[in-house]
């Protein structure tokens, strides 16, 4: 009844299930149909605050980075990191994935391996493999494993893998265009406290943000966010 009441949207189409098919198939579904009939998507979930100019951010970044098929997925979110002081930039190649308010394209999502057929750095695993897969933050491979066992419902750490494999970056804005509201406790997959700190989000009239063709990885902010997602923080998904 609630969605129903929803205004200020162009349209609305809403799907429900019989039965709650849990968080991953949901958005591994969600997103499978909708980037199947439009060539991209944006994804927001339900505790996801966003920014006025969320969308377009979202938009632009879609149109002008189609072409670059090193970048897998854009993200509207940046944890609160210290980008360097003469980075002149206001967009940067993370190689973590963002699942609290992003976008990707259809020819990238299709490569993703749900069903974990192919996954080599489980079936033949390495120092070497896992210090690469960790370079986006030392919680991935743990969070893979898990997963693999059946003790998380998580549909990124295998779209983060997918990224990986095929040596794929997510852009980021070097301040935030949305940010999650469920890390106080009321979260299903989050408890309170855990430290996720966001960057600030962009004044509300200061939206003049210039994307760069080429871009390349700047390897302080690598360091940054790896450091970031270190292995004493909880893992949140």
């Amino acid at each position: 009844d609630y969605l129903s009441s929803l205004k200020g949207f162009r349209s609305i189409e809403l799907h429900f299930s019989e039965k709650n098919i849990g968080c991953a198939d949901s958005i591994i579904r969600g997103v499978t149909e909708t980037v199947s009939r439009y060539g991209k998507v944006i994804v927001v979930e339900d505790d996801i605050v966003t920014h006025p100019f969320f969308l377009q951010f979202m938009n632009e970044a879609l149109n002008f980075y189609e072409q670059d098929k090193r970048i897998f997925t854009i993200g509207g979110t940046c944890n609160n990191i210290n980008i360097p002081s003469n980075y002149k930039y206001e967009v940067f190649l993370s190689y973590r994935s963002v699942s609290w308010g992003w976008a990707t394209w259809q020819d990238r999502w299709s490569l993703a391996d749900w069903n974990i057929r192919e996954y080599d750095i489980i079936r033949h695993p390495n120092w070497w493999k896992i210090h690469q897969f960790n370079r986006g933050g030392e919680d991935l491979y743990e969070m893979l494993l898990m997963q693999l066992r059946g003790e998380i419902d998580a549909w990124d750490i295998r779209w983060e893998y997918c990224i990986h494999c095929h040596r794929g970056y997510t852009l980021v804005p070097t301040r935030s265009f949305a940010i999650n509201s469920g890390m106080d406790g009321s979260g299903t997959h989050c408890g309170s406290g855990l430290g996720y700190a966001f960057a600030p989000m962009y004044g509300e009239l200061n939206f003049n943000l210039r994307f760069i063709a080429g871009i390349q990885p700047n390897r302080t902010i690598l360091k940054a966010y790896r450091d970031f997602f270190h292995l004493e923080k909880p893992i949140c998904r």
